[in-house]
């Protein structure tokens, strides 16, 4: 009867480490699941930067070239003012 009993408190003891494994368990998941969603919203708003960079790299390309035609355009002014 002896043996029994420290069985069953041996198991009992097994048991109430195995709680503490599995609480931890879902702690962990739950950090898990919270990382991952806050990781879909930093995606999401990755995604919506690269569609306005998108948007902006049109016009700031044709500025760009605006401003090349001018600067080429008054290098030339000096240049036939120069000769």
């Amino acid at each position: 009867m002896t043996g029994i009993q420290a069985e069953m408190g041996a198991m009992r003891e097994a048991l109430m480490r195995l709680v503490r494994i599995e609480e931890q368990h879902a702690a962990t998941q739950d950090a898990v699941r919270r990382s991952f969603e806050r990781l879909d919203k930093l995606d999401e708003r990755l995604d919506a930067l690269d569609e306005q960079v998108a948007g902006i790299r049109g016009p700031l390309m044709w500025l760009a070239g605006i401003a090349a035609s001018v600067v080429a355009g008054l290098v030339s002014l000096f240049i036939g003012r120069g000769l």
